[in-house]
């Protein structure tokens, strides 16, 4: 066995290692449909963008200039002696911000929704008071900035270019830039800029920014590379930015380039391979950036979870762009390796506070569980990368989860404050966010959370829908319109749906002309009686469910094969074509295997795509020593008061000595939005271990 492991990494590794070439003709792969053609109808999604447009963005924006980030800039461009204020990577906090305001361009009702007003950047004057464009005048504004503060030579990095802050928090910054690759986050910063400059361009055809990202991007192909300074980052993000770079420019250095900092990855004759000590226990963990084998050889999912998330993202990218590599296979290892006992039943990657690093295999605590917000966002990016490399549904249908779950549960319900980790129990006194606080926070300097939502919630549509030649993929159920062409012309669908809480869809179809196609609509894993599919999950319902979709096409039921993975419907389409879907959202009970000590005898609740929860707010009882039982019914019903709207779920429980009492549970993503109080989502009910 250990002969056969070795064969294949050797294969793997061997296999990544080519000189890179631009991929050619690209015709048969699964491409991910423009932000620019799907427009969100949908209340629950349209809700959301809404609040981050006029909420959400402006409220940060606000604090990160109270911060002084924006000071940071005017100080780098010599216009002012002030110290530097905030961390080494608090420039990308503003990339990511204006990398939302580009996405937000995408929402054709953002013209009515972008209602900043006065709540708006007070800094940016009065010149800033159109509703209609208030958040693109502020990342102008913002634009300039990093315009004037940029070196001649491309150069940007606040932290670098100004005086030390004399916090006694504040890392001692090195002599001169880029000697401390591993912590300074120069090029993880780049990434983001990169990433935002890239968006930007993209949404408003401005070319001041992405300049700036050109012009930092050469600066960085001059300084890295063989021969040159040979070491990879500390903290994985450049690589993304970088193949963004080459699509809007198709430029190969920057796919080179990116190319390289993974392959240095691992490489311990060019660097000294990284090397992160817990504060707290003091152990040295050799995985925790990454950097302990080459990155075709890491199987196994290590270490800093955002930085592998991001490292694999863009193995999975570069895969799609470059001829020479086959990292899938690595990929697809590394992913089995996570939703084998690495996953929370939110669907975000289970992490744990030290070193904010993977959890070990089964290491699923629920009080302590650190599950950070930007990873649960970058292990959504990953699946839709891979589905885009596969076609295979276990991707998106474990995007679903993650999106009503383990990221949405990231931002509060009017939009002002954020939760940086996602624990699955909370006893109202353990400061589960950053040890600040038991409940969300509006601001904090290790911000990257609050704006990764920012640009994670308007990037929703793309998710959506996959195409491949004349074929569409349905991935998600989110009320949307689609445009996209093929050989005969334009085609639209309307998706109206009453997801998340109820399982009713209608997709109509408009088409230039009568024309055959494909549409592929995903099966979800909740009706094929798997939580997560794929791999060898160790969570499991706890009964078997006979509910099928009933599909309906103008009117007529259809059969289809309900194992299959997509229902595929292959006709001559006409316009005003209407294919009906009842999805029966049953509500379903949740086992863990036993090798979840934590969870041993317990259940969880969901019903369709959410995951539930019982918080102390509305059960004014121990929580931890209540008890279901397999016999007693559950209900579910719409409360339009509750928390803006939410779809509960009720029924009977046991305390106290077998004491009957009413239970209401509400959606995990809808939690502490009421103060600190206790949360249960795992619930004793004498559940026999799977």
């Amino acid at each position: 066995m250990k002969l056969l492991t070795y064969i294949i990494l050797m294969l793997i590794f061997f296999s990544g290692c080519y000189s890179p070439k631009p991929k050619g003709n690209k015709t048969l792969e699964i491409i991910e449909v423009p932000l620019s053609k799907v427009e969100i109808k949908d209340d629950f999604w349209n809700g959301k963008i809404t609040t981050n447009s006029n909420v959400t963005i402006p409220a940060v924006l606000n604090r990160f200039d109270e911060n002084g980030y924006k000071d940071n800039y005017i100080s780098a461009a010599g216009k002012s002696s002030s110290a530097h204020r905030g961390l080494p990577w608090s420039d990308s906090e503003l990339y990511k911000v204006i990398e939302g305001i580009a996405y937000l361009n995408y929402h054709s009702d953002n013209k009515t929704l972008v209602n900043a007003g006065d709540t708006l950047i007070k800094s940016f004057g009065a010149a800033y008071q159109s509703n209609n464009d208030a958040l693109q005048k502020a990342a102008d504004s913002l634009i300039k900035l990093f315009e004037a503060a940029q070196d001649s030579n491309g150069y940007l990095h606040t932290f670098h270019m100004t005086r030390q802050s004399p916090e006694p928090w504040a890392r001692k910054k090195p002599d001169h830039n880029w000697a401390d690759i591993e912590n300074m986050h120069e090029l993880y910063c780049a990434g983001h800029l990169i990433e935002g400059a890239v968006a930007y361009y993209k949404t408003t055809g401005k070319k001041a920014f992405l300049e700036v990202a050109i012009k930092l991007a050469n600066h960085i192909n001059q300084t890295f590379g063989p021969g040159k300074l040979e070491i990879p980052p500390g903290h994985q993000e450049i690589e993304l930015g970088l193949i963004q770079l080459y699509q809007v420019t198709q430029n190969p250095q920057y796919l080179n380039l990116a190319h390289y900092f993974l392959e240095e990855r691992g490489n311990g004759k060019n660097h000294t391979l990284f090397i992160k000590t817990d504060k707290e226990s003091g152990i040295k963990d050799r995985h925790y950036a990454q950097d302990h084998l080459p990155v075709s050889e890491q199987i196994e999912a290590k270490g800093h979870a955002v930085r592998a998330l991001y490292m694999y993202i863009a193995m999975a990218k570069l895969q799609r762009e470059i001829d020479s590599v086959n990292y899938l296979p690595t990929l697809e290892m590394a992913w089995k390796d996570l939703v084998e006992g690495k996953v929370s039943i939110t669907g975000g990657v289970a992490s744990v506070k030290r070193l904010e690093s993977i959890a070990e295999t089964n290491e699923l605590p629920n009080l302590e569980a650190y599950n950070e917000t930007c990873n649960a966002i970058a292990f959504l990016v990953f699946n839709h990368e891979m589905f885009l490399l596969t076609g295979d549904v276990k991707y998106p249908d474990l995007m679903e989860r993650i999106l009503y779950n383990g990221a949405l549960s990231g931002i509060s319900l009017d939009g002002k404050s954020f939760s940086y980790s996602n624990p699955l129990a909370s006893d109202g006194k353990h400061k589960f966010n950053l040890n600040k606080s038991a409940e969300r926070l509006d601001f904090e300097f290790v911000a990257c959370c609050l704006s990764s939502l920012t640009r994670f919630i308007p990037s929703v549509p793309k998710y959506i829908y996959a195409q491949r030649g004349n074929e569409i993929f349905v991935n998600q159920f989110i009320g949307s319109e689609l445009s996209f062409k093929n050989e005969k012309g334009t085609v639209k669908l309307k998706q109206e749906t009453e997801f998340p809480w109820n399982g009713h869809a209608v997709i109509t179809v408009t088409a230039e002309t009568s024309q055959e196609f494909p549409i592929h609509i995903r099966i979800p894993g909740w009706l094929k009686n798997k939580p997560i599919i794929g791999g060898e999950s160790i969570y499991h319902y706890t009964d078997s469910s006979q509910a099928k979709i009933e599909l309906r096409v103008n009117g007529k039921v259809l059969n289809y094969n309900h194992e299959a993975a997509f229902i595929t419907l292959n006709k001559k389409w006409e316009t005003g074509d209407k294919i009906e879907l009842i999805f029966p959202m049953e509500i379903r009970k949740i086992a863990c295997d036993e090798k979840i000590v934590s969870n041993r005898g317990k259940i969880a609740m969901e019903r369709g795509p959410l995951l539930y929860c019982l918080e102390g707010h509305d059960n004014p009882f121990n929580l931890l020593q209540m008890e279901l039982k397999p016999e007693d019914q559950l209900n579910t019903s719409f409360n339009k008061k509750l928390l803006k709207g939410v779809q509960t779920i009720s029924g009977k429980c046991y305390v106290d000595d077998n004491k009957t009492v009413n239970f209401l549970a509400i959606p995990y993503f809808s939690w502490s939005n009421r103060g600190a109080g206790s949360m249960q989502v795992w619930v004793n009910a004498n559940q026999p271990s799977l």
